[in-house]
């Protein structure tokens, strides 16, 4: 997941064009996030200023890794990476007419409390927030996003309840849905004849959505489940 941000942007870009079919001419509606604006009409591409908070753990090295990819990869996507870095492949669809700065990292120290207050840090900044990286923060920042208006991209954040639009509108994930990984556990278990099946799961948003989408299609097993 070096380059997380490029698939984030992709997201925010397409439900930018397909939610408000923004036009060069046109100023962008105020449902959608004042801060985002159409700069100038340049040939026929649309000139977009977005501002992104990375929401994620700042202690823990694999997401430091994963914050500086990000940075570099507006910086790819602004066409200032620096001399020496190998850039990702960016198609010009995602970058033609968005210029990002360099999004800021809010440290959400995995907890609850921590996504709440960087949220709030960060919401009165920015167009977009790229994080979290578990299901149940997730849960909150694009509750809260919704109401908002503001675009939430998880990273690491599999749940299928998120992908409710009614309560979650503004949600896009990078991650896919526990929903497909179930469907492919049952199938391998049934392919090895197994019928009594144990689950061990952690009772959070990410374990309970597993659970459940693993025991629905199952109706030929007998599941025995505990939450821990």
């Amino acid at each position: 997941m070096p380059y997380c941000l490029p698939l984030a942007l992709a997201a925010l870009h397409t439900q930018a064009a397909l939610r408000f079919r923004v036009c060069c001419t046109q100023v962008l509606p105020f449902s959608f996030p004042s801060r985002l604006l159409l700069l100038r009409r340049q040939r026929s591409a649309i000139m977009v200023a977005l501002s992104l908070a990375i929401l994620l753990p700042a202690d823990d090295f694999a997401w430091q890794q994963v914050t500086c990819a990000a940075r570099l990869a507006a910086l790819q996507l602004n066409g200032t990476l620096a001399h020496g870095f190998q850039p990702a492949p960016v198609k010009s669809a995602i970058a033609a007419g968005l210029h990002v700065d360099v999004p800021v990292v809010y440290d959400n120290k995995w907890t609850r409390r921590e996504t709440i207050r960087g949220y709030r840090q960060a919401q009165v900044h920015v167009d977009a927030i790229v994080g979290t990286a578990l299901s149940s923060n997730a849960q909150i920042v694009s509750l809260l996003g919704g109401v908002d208006h503001l675009p939430n991209v998880a990273v690491w954040s599999s749940a299928p309840e998120l992908s409710d639009k009614s309560i979650y509108p503004l949600y896009a994930r990078t991650y896919p849905s526990d929903a497909a990984t179930c469907r492919v556990t049952v199938a391998v278990v049934r392919a090895f004849g197994w019928r009594n099946i144990g689950l061990l799961h952690i009772a959070d948003a990410y374990g309970e959505g597993f659970r459940t989408q693993l025991v629905a299609p199952a109706t030929d097993l007998r599941p025995l489940t505990s939450g821990h």
